[in-house]
């Protein structure tokens, strides 16, 4: 198994640039470093940075950026600067302090916009705040990498199923003229044609069913495309519970209690529920030095699998 090429830092997916051009097909021997891993996680990571809503945020921030930083890299540093005003940047802490929580107490802010008279250093609590997701401030870019891994090998699996499943037949000739016969006739059928008339070459080849050979009789046997597709379903169900959308197991809904689609809901909520204390919790403190700046954070997607439109806290 290959691993994955180290990327930039988000915004995604412009911190793909290198990784794609650097892409190889098929993914059954490279599992990461292929153009269908890279739609997955291009996809994914649109699907997770949707799921997780900023209201009130200041309409001269880049939510796009914003929520790179913030979902997929994991933290987001708020601070004031007479440069640009009240704005957000990704910080990164290296060698900073830590308190006695093992919390960042210092930021390095790394942007090239900024004039050379701008401090880039800022200490939490006192000129920033630091707003994260998980206790690892490291983001959902790991969750985003793994499921796109396995969709990806399941996907091209389906596919590669399917266009085996058409190998129907082997043809066998040591005539030249046979062989023209044959993909003359091969070339018709595939292409349509209802009936397709074969010129008689005097016996002297034989008959053309003597040069077909049967290469699989029961096709059925070796198509697992559709059990291919249902795990793909699945994998997106898990990735879905990873980051906060309700499901419901679709293996069994004849049967399915309301009872069982409540804790499959709630199970889809375990971690982003984390998430959103956490951002909550920061917040709070962004607001403490920044009156102005009234942050909220909460889930698109309500309990059951719908957009409600409106205010729906976790």
């Amino acid at each position: 198994m290959s691993k994955p090429k180290k990327l930039g830092p988000p915004p995604y997916p412009s911190g793909l640039l290198e990784f794609l051009q650097a892409s190889v097909s098929p993914a059954g021997v490279y599992n990461l470093d292929n153009w269908t891993f890279a739609y997955f996680v291009d996809k994914l990571y649109q699907r997770m940075v949707g799921q997780i809503v900023i209201e009130r945020a200041p309409l001269s921030w880049d939510m796009d950026y914003i929520k790179a930083a913030l979902i997929g890299g994991g933290r987001l540093a708020v601070f004031n600067t007479e440069a640009f005003g009240l704005i957000g940047q990704f910080f990164q802490w290296g060698g900073a302090p830590l308190d006695v929580w093992y919390k960042p107490t210092e930021v390095i802010i790394t942007n090239a916009a900024f004039p050379a008279d701008v401090s880039r250093h800022y200490t939490r609590g006192k000129d920033c705040e630091i707003l994260h997701t998980d206790p690892l401030y490291a983001g959902g870019m790991s969750i985003v990498y793994h499921y796109a891994e396995a969709l990806a090998l399941t996907w091209e699996g389906a596919i590669m199923n399917t266009q085996n499943s058409k190998l129907a037949y082997i043809l066998i000739s040591d005539k030249k003229a046979m062989t023209k016969a044959l993909q003359s006739v091969f070339d018709k059928v595939m292409g349509g044609q209802p009936a397709v008339a074969v010129e008689d070459l005097g016996g002297k080849l034989g008959s053309i069913k003597d040069h077909i050979s049967t290469f699989a009789q029961d096709l059925r046997s070796n198509y697992v495309a559709p059990e291919m597709v249902r795990n793909f379903r699945a994998i997106m169900n898990a990735f879905d519970a990873e980051i906060g959308i309700p499901f419901a197991n679709s293996e069994k809904r004849e049967r399915l209690t309301t009872d069982e689609v409540h804790v499959y809901n709630v199970e889809s909520q375990a971690l982003v529920n984390q998430w959103l204390e956490n951002l909550n919790r920061d917040a709070e403190r962004v607001r403490g030095m920044f009156p102005e700046l009234d942050l909220k954070f909460r889930l698109r997607m309500a309990e059951g699998g719908e957009n409600d439109g409106i205010d729906n806290d976790v």
